[in-house]
């Protein structure tokens, strides 16, 4: 099955906060080919979604490590 991002549901930061409350949060960065994303989206449950802020699906962040002298 071929999916993009934009064909999976939306989901806003307040509910996935009282949705999430209770389970650990992992993060984790991967990088991957345009096709590997596609295979990737293919295989998530039909229910997936996606967290939207003000109509926005792509964030951008810095991430600190606080953990390592660099």
């Amino acid at each position: 099955m071929s999916r993009t991002i934009t064909d999976l549901a939306d989901i806003g930061l307040d509910e996935l906060n009282r949705t999430a409350a209770l389970q650990t949060r992992v993060d984790r960065k991967y990088l991957a080919t345009p096709a590997e994303v596609r295979t990737f989206l293919g295989a998530l449950p039909a229910d997936s979604r996606v967290l939207t802020i003000a109509g926005i699906r792509e964030f951008r962040y810095v991430s600190v490590y606080f953990d390592t002298p660099g």
